[in-house]
């Protein structure tokens, strides 16, 4: 019976990812390829890119932080044995070529988000794990366990107290295409604006 209770936990979450993270529908007018100048980007801009695994069905997430450099830099978990990753912007759209970048309106918010992506990264070395199907998972409070849209709104949730439209007490998957800013609307959060790019799946 415990066998069956773990079949049957990993067939629903499977079909989570199928369904949850499926695509935006096909009511965008077409992609903007390219990225948008680096003036172009704030601190905590949220990005949302369809250039992920199986032609995009699952989506990607990350977050823009500005490093001790001085230097906006794209972070996100980029997969399993990957932990928290720091790459250039431009080497984010040369991996995602089709991204969306979404704003939160309030700057000092938004940066605080961004700050706490950056202090992750730095102090996430061997401590943080990737996964989407562990209970440690799905549990939205658990620091340790890390996906990248879990990874993105706890960012805003723990660093700036901005919830993007999530019960923090649910455990179940925050998808990175429910992260739009016309999908968090919705839930009663407005304050995101699209910026830049047209994913279309």
């Amino acid at each position: 019976m415990k066998h069956l209770s773990k079949t049957i936990i990993a067939f629903v979450t499977l079909l989570t990812i199928l369904i949850g993270f499926s695509g935006p529908q096909k009511t965008e007018a077409a992609y903007t390829y390219g990225p948008p100048s680096y003036s172009s980007y704030e601190e905590g801009d949220v990005l949302i890119t369809s250039s992920s695994v199986a032609g995009g069905l699952t989506g990607h997430a990350g977050i823009v932080a500005k490093g001790p450099d001085g230097v906006l830099y794209a972070i996100h978990t980029p997969g399993y044995g990957k932990g928290i990753e720091k790459i250039s912007l431009a080497n984010w759209w040369v991996r995602y070529p089709k991204t969306e970048l979404h704003r939160y309106k309030n700057e000092s918010v938004a940066k605080k988000a961004g700050q706490r992506a950056f202090k992750t990264y730095l102090s996430s070395k061997n401590t943080i794990a990737y996964d989407i199907a562990k209970d440690a998972a799905l549990d939205r409070k658990n620091t340790k366990v890390l996906y990248c849209s879990k990874f993105v709104w706890q960012n805003y949730y723990y660093g700036a107290n901005v919830n993007l439209g999530y019960n923090p007490n649910t455990k179940y998957l925050i998808t990175p295409y429910s992260l739009r800013s016309k999908d968090l609307a919705p839930f009663g959060n407005s304050n995101f604006t699209h910026e830049y790019g047209y994913i279309n799946q």
